[in-house]
């Protein structure tokens, strides 16, 4: 039995066996971080419970058996490993379960069996590598700047265990024997040096829009609530006005809700997700998120689609939609197939496609957004329903949490060719040329500000033009009277409102002008967030916009609120470079510019202090130029002469380590001291190396000669020897 038990605690014979316990503490600091950061975004909360309790055993035990060998771990330890690869491969080819889940699951269950064989100081720099591997898993799914937090945290704990591996290295063969606070300084140039790089890399770093062979980012907390379902808009319970155990509220087309009896914790609904929306509705749109979107370009979102207009409001005939089914072991389902002509666009050849990834931050209305026409969706409910005008909507309430992607194709509206698409409205969207309900006022004054116009789509920014001129943006409109329009009271009495009213109009005046058209409800782009790479969607980002339809080119969307774009509505790629430029460059450019204008047109005018402050800036630049080219003189003059050769330069950095290192062992020696004058405070045989290595760098330093290769190995040998000398404790003279 002893015998047994001396050959397991077999102690290793290995020279690299790693003794610091601070250095063990920093790596495990590291792995920790990793595992929190990728558990906390995944939701993978028991493995990341497990995988600590783990990592700290783990820990614990490498450091008591660090000089054995462990054999029978190692063994262990293997089966392990097969194990777990079977078991996740498995997972991987035969569920339902995002990838990106199961290989992070992978990932900390490797590091906890890793961590129990860490004998050796290389061990632990692996394992800080798989650590970062696993924050980067982390960082793929956060949605907030807290991130940057744990980010920072790690390059922190990251660093700080390279030094001190740098520092145990270099303790191996070391002359002289420091303390780790002597490392401050270089950590503190480090970090500046990061402190500075970082933002200028994070700016410069292209994002690609790349594209995912398994899956995309989908998730199953919806999965549960499906229910039978006719089409109809659903509103999660409001908490406020009816009890918790009433259920979602169903509005269907014949539906008389107030806006104001759905009252959330993110405020009033917005009025336009109803299937009828009335443009006499009120309500006042928090500023809450509400989701966040991935994606690589500023989109408008479409939510709902509008194709009749009756009595001041607007609704939706198709209200019941065709059902759209997925198959089980997939969660994507083609929308494309539900394609039809005149309802959907045609293929142009010059088409984009987006991918967007919606991260809802709060219970939302059973509307699925999507930028302009959807290919394809990854959702976690195997039911859809889609209406004829290409609008989507799900099944279930899309709670908190909820996740799914959407590729949608977005085509490059040419106004060239828009121009030559000029055509009678088709028979089978007569519906949405139809002028019933349409006021006889608002018809002719269409046609009055389009008179003239050759083409359709001149005809179409005739009218943005006269709505932005005519009318002003406000949120508190006024209502209409009673038995008045309320485009017809927009247009020509309050001359006030909001998006509802300048899309509606838009839309109207549109199909009096005998040109397709329809109304769209859903969100703008959001705000974008360089540092996450998300565009934050809130409440008052809720917005209305209209679509024309154009023969060959589909159903183009125009936005008239404004300040919208001037054509059709199309995609802007952003990254944090583009943001950058738009939000600060753009910005100071106009600024400059504008301050220019007022100081020309003020001298030219006579405006002394205009002109006094042009003179000023311009004596400045020029004061600014002359201190440039006066230190940079200054600093060519201060060097003292022509620099030495790289060869000289070596033997020059071989005496000046040769000399620092008798200062650390108690040498009266100063890089001022006279080579021979330390040679005779040395042993023999050190002071004959210092003395030869003093020579070769009075040689190097003092004269006009060159060192050779030779040399410099030669001044490289003496240093050397002066460090066996150190080792054998006779540098000093007895």
């Amino acid at each position: 039995m002893e015998k047994a038990i001396a050959y397991i605690n077999r102690r290793a014979a290995r020279s690299d066996t790693e003794h610091s316990m601070s250095l063990r503490l920093f790596t495990y600091l590291c792995v920790a971080l990793g595992i929190l950061v990728s558990g906390w975004y995944n939701e993978l909360y028991r493995p990341m419970i497990g995988g600590f309790a783990g990592i700290t055993a783990g820990y614990a035990f490498s450091y008591i058996r660090r000089e054995y060998t462990n054999w029978w771990l190692r063994i262990i330890l293997s089966f392990g490993i097969l194990w777990a690869g079977w078991y996740y491969v498995g997972q991987m080819l035969f569920t339902a379960r995002d990838h990106v889940i199961i290989l992070t699951e992978l990932l900390i269950v490797m590091q906890v069996m890793h961590s129990f064989d860490l004998p050796r100081r290389k061990d632990l720099v692996y394992s800080v590598l798989s650590a970062f591997m696993l924050l980067c898993v982390g960082g793929v799914l956060s949605r907030t700047i807290w991130y940057g937090a744990y980010l920072a945290v790690f390059v922190v704990l990251s660093v700080i265990m390279l030094l001190l591996f740098h520092y145990q290295e270099a303790s191996q063969d070391a002359v002289s024997w420091g303390r780790p606070w002597q490392l401050a300084p270089m950590m503190a140039i480090f970090f500046g040096l990061i402190a500075l790089g970082a933002p200028v890399f994070f700016v410069l770093m292209p994002r690609i829009e790349t594209h995912a062979f398994a899956g995309l980012p989908v998730s199953g907390r919806v999965r549960s609530m499906v229910q039978r379902y006719g089409g109809e808009i659903m509103y999660p319970e409001p908490p406020n006005r009816m009890g918790p155990d009433t259920g979602p509220v169903i509005i269907d087309g014949e539906s008389e809700i107030d806006i104001a009896d759905l009252d959330f914790d993110f405020g009033n609904p917005y009025f336009g997700f109803m299937p009828r929306m009335n443009l006499n509705s009120r309500g006042r749109l928090s500023n809450k998120l509400l989701m966040r979107v991935r994606t690589g370009s500023a989109n408008y979102y479409r939510g709902l689609v509008f194709d009749n207009y009756a009595q001041g409001a607007w609704e939706i005939t198709d209200i019941k939609g065709m059902r759209l089914m997925q198959n089980k072991a997939k969660s994507n389902i083609p929308v494309s197939s539900m394609r039809k002509p005149y309802f959907s666009n045609p293929y142009t050849g010059a088409d984009d496609f987006v991918y967007q990834t919606f991260y809802f931050e709060h219970d939302m209305p059973n509307i699925i957004y999507s930028a302009l026409e959807p290919e394809e969706i990854y959702f976690p409910i195997p039911e859809i329903v889609v209406d004829r005008n290409m609008a989507l909507r799900a099944a279930a309430i899309l709670r908190k949490g909820t996740v799914y992607t959407v590729i949608s194709r977005m085509p490059q509206y040419d106004p060239k060719a828009l121009r030559m698409a000029s055509r009678p409205c088709p028979e089978a969207l007569a519906a949405y040329c139809s002028t019933t309900g349409i006021p006889q006022r608002v018809r002719q004054h269409a046609r009055a500000v389009t008179q003239g116009a050759p083409t359709d789509f001149d005809k179409l920014m005739l009218l943005r033009q006269d709505l932005m001129q005519a009318t002003q943006y406000d949120i508190d409109a006024p209502r209409s009277p009673r038995g008045m329009d309320p485009i017809e009271y927009f247009l020509f009495h309050s001359r006030r409102g909001y998006c509802e009213h300048y899309a509606s109009a838009f839309t109207l005046m549109a199909r009096s002008l005998g040109m397709p058209a329809r109304l769209v409800t859903g969100f703008s782009p959001g705000r974008y967030n360089p540092i996450t790479g998300f565009f934050e969607i809130t409440g008052q980002d809720a917005h209305a916009w209209s679509e024309v339809y154009f023969p060959y080119a589909g159903w183009v969307p125009f936005d008239p609120t404004p300040p919208g774009p001037e054509g059709p509505i199309g995609m802007e790629r952003m990254t944090p470079l583009t943001y950058f430029l738009t939000e600060y460059v753009g910005k100071a450019r106009e600024s400059l510019a504008a301050m220019y204008m007022r100081i020309r047109n003020g001298a030219g005018g006579g405006g002394w202090a205009s002109a006094a402050g042009f003179l000023f800036i311009a004596a400045g630049c020029v004061m600014a130029v002359f201190s440039l080219f006066a230190w940079k003189y200054r600093k060519t003059a201060g060097k003292g002469g022509a620099p030495l050769p790289h060869s000289n330069m070596r033997v020059v950095a071989e005496y000046r380590l040769a000399v620092r290192m008798l200062k650390k062992r108690g040498a009266p020696v100063t890089p001022a001291s006279v080579p021979g004058d330390v040679a005779k405070e040395l042993d023999t045989h050190a002071g004959e190396h210092f003395s030869a290595l003093g020579g070769l760098f009075e040689k190097a330093a003092y004269s006009n000669h060159t060192m050779a290769q030779a040399e410099v190995l030669e001044a490289r040998l003496h240093r050397r020897k002066l460090i066996a000398c150190n080792r054998k404790n006779n540098l000093r003279s007895q």
